[in-house]
């Protein structure tokens, strides 16, 4: 756990039951790209309905799109990855 309460990488099913009724008043907090505590990790969660594949991509992994997969959390379209070493 860190120390937002929650295993890194994951959101809860607080965070996403207010996210999708549109009562998340702080939902900047868990979208978006976030340090891990400690770490050179960091967590990456966003808001794509339409999408069918969602991944990470830069020159930390050469513009590879296989490289860094996301994945889908919920029906809603909510996806998220941690990468580790960032």
């Amino acid at each position: 756990m860190n120390t937002t309460g929650r295993a890194p990488g994951f959101l809860t099913k607080s965070e996403l039951q207010e996210f999708h009724t549109g009562t998340a008043a702080h939902a900047y907090r868990t979208f978006g790209c976030h340090a891990l505590p400690g770490t050179t990790g960091h967590r990456f969660a966003v808001w794509a309905p339409h999408a069918q594949r969602v991944a990470l991509v830069g020159d930390f992994n050469g513009w590879d799109a296989e490289n860094a997969p996301m994945a889908l959390v919920d029906n809603g379209g909510v996806w998220e990855a941690e990468l580790p070493e960032l």
